[in-house]
């Protein structure tokens, strides 16, 4: 009798799992269970085309037909009610499903800001395909935008509607951009080439109140300023999806707690990308989430194959250049670094090493050189890197 593997959550851990099944095991019996009514997508796209009139085929990691010719059974905009450990089965919108095994992907979902007013229309976080279409959308009677987040994704955003032609704002509670990727010094720098573009940078701001009716329509800091504001997109970060598991014997801290394998403490329960915890840590990276997808897969068959938390790069495209950032990069001050190029010239390079080990680097501009430098900052790290 063939084994059953049903995944919850078609993001990229889910469809990374599914894939690896298929492949070491083409006789298994595969249902990928999904809450989106759209078939698995490139999530990261998203940020990068929110205005433009892509299709959704544009976005998909596998064609349509791809499920019917793999055997693979996909539910679509079904939202798993339970799931009775005990038993193996899965319940969901009038059905019941039993399992072999089972791989938890349900994801994370956008961080809302705990701010009076954020409730209002025409705020927005951006976290699905439904997501764009609604924001881009509310944009087209937009003027002032604001952007609550100076990270990844917010920068992203924010170019989106530069490119409109309209009028941004950009908030950011800490005290420089992209605080997870950048040191002081490169973000000060980055700021300066995001300004110059026609984005209203505030630092170290944070927002008392929204104002307006039923929709935003202006902005209180807590320093006192007002800014009229038409639509906000906000990204402040993600938390994991653990609320079907909330009330079962899992365990669960932040995310849902994995050993090495992807396993949880429940017999033949895995859980991968961005709802899962490991050693503490939340990722929310999408080739982690990739990796991760794909050693649960090959877990759930019966090998035996570690995930180690190997660097990888962060990367935005956005104001005519690209950014890629990796490794060590919180205590500059403890580290040496070498530094070459200018942002402006697109050829910026700076190498972060504890000693002389190799533990971080920045690019910009020129980014060719990730690849090499993120196999160098791991062969580093694991010596058995490859």
């Amino acid at each position: 009798m063939n084994q059953r593997y049903v995944i919850i959550g078609a993001g990229i851990a889910g469809m990374s799992a599914a894939v690896k099944i298929r492949d070491l095991v083409p006789s298994a019996e595969i249902v990928l269970i999904s809450e989106e009514e759209y078939y698995p997508y490139y999530r990261i796209k998203l940020s990068k085309t929110l205005l433009s009139s892509i299709k959704e085929e544009d976005y998909l990691i596998k064609e349509k037909k791809w499920y019917a010719e793999k055997n693979i059974k996909i539910y679509k905009g079904y939202q798993v009610k339970s799931i009775d450990f005990a038993n193996q089965i899965v319940k969901f919108k009038n059905c019941e499903i039993s399992y072999n095994k089972i791989l938890i992907a349900t994801g994370g979902k956008e961080k809302k800001p705990k701010i009076e007013g954020i409730n209002k229309d025409n705020i927005y976080g951006l976290r699905t395909i439904k997501d764009k279409h609604s924001i881009s959308k509310a944009s087209r009677d937009a003027h002032n935008i604001l952007i609550i987040g100076g990270g990844i994704q917010g920068l992203e955003v924010a170019y989106e509607f530069v490119k409109q032609g309209k009028k941004v704002i950009v908030l950011e509670i800490a005290n420089r951009l992209l605080p997870r990727q950048l040191d002081e010094e490169t973000s000060q720098n980055f700021k300066e080439l995001v300004k110059s573009n026609g984005v209203k940078i505030c630092l170290n701001t944070e927002i008392k109140a929204i104002k307006g009716k039923s929709k935003i329509e202006s902005i209180i800091t807590a320093a006192g300023e007002e800014y009229p504001i038409d639509l906000a997109v906000y990204s402040i970060g993600i938390s994991p999806n653990i609320e079907l598991c909330r009330g079962s014997d899992i365990n669960i801290n932040k995310g849902i707690i994995v050993n090495k394998y992807m396993e949880t403490n429940i017999k033949n329960v895995y859980a991968a990308g961005d709802v899962c915890e490991y050693k503490g840590n939340l990722f929310g990276m999408w080739n982690i989430a990739k990796e991760q997808g794909e050693i649960a897969g090959e877990n759930m068959v019966g090998n035996k194959v570690e995930f180690k938390d190997y660097e990888y790069p962060t990367l935005l495209s956005a104001f005519n250049t690209k950014l890629c950032s990796i490794g060590s990069l919180n205590d500059m001050i403890a580290y040496n670094t070498i530094k070459s190029g200018k942002i402006e010239n697109n050829d910026y390079k700076n190498l972060i090493y504890d000693n002389d080990r190799l533990v971080g680097a920045i690019l910009i501009g020129n980014i060719k050189d990730m690849n090499l430098l993120k196999s160098k900052i791991n062969e580093l790290k694991f010596p058995i890197y490859n």
